[in-house]
């Protein structure tokens, strides 16, 4: 995990984040497991739908939320050991490949 900080001027900053994906292994398997049991799929019931069906049709929505939660508190996390007083909503931006090893945000 890594933070780097630029000032860009009076009051912008930007902030580049960069985390592993292997830390959203564990979050993705639970999160995986919390829509598997409320989700409806023509040929099962209610909740019973196979994993890698789950997987396959909301996989990719479960680990995109589950980066810009990390990304968001890296960030807030980071802005509070720094001092940083925000002036406005920070804009996060991905800057990585989306099945890359590690993840990169820029924040505005």
């Amino acid at each position: 995990m890594a933070v780097q900080i630029e000032n860009l001027g009076s009051l912008d900053r930007k902030m580049t984040l960069e985390f592993a994906r292997a830390d959203l292994a564990k979050a993705h398997e639970t999160r995986l497991a919390k829509v598997g049991k409320t989700m409806k799929m023509a040929g099962f019931r209610p909740g019973k739908a196979p994993k890698s069906l789950v997987e396959k049709q909301h996989g990719m929505q479960i680990d995109f939320e589950l980066q810009y939660d990390k990304a968001a508190e890296l960030f807030y996390e980071q802005a509070q050991k720094e001092g940083l007083a925000l002036a406005g909503q920070p804009r996060f931006e991905p800057k990585s490949q989306l099945k890359a090893d590690t993840v990169l945000f820029d924040v505005w």
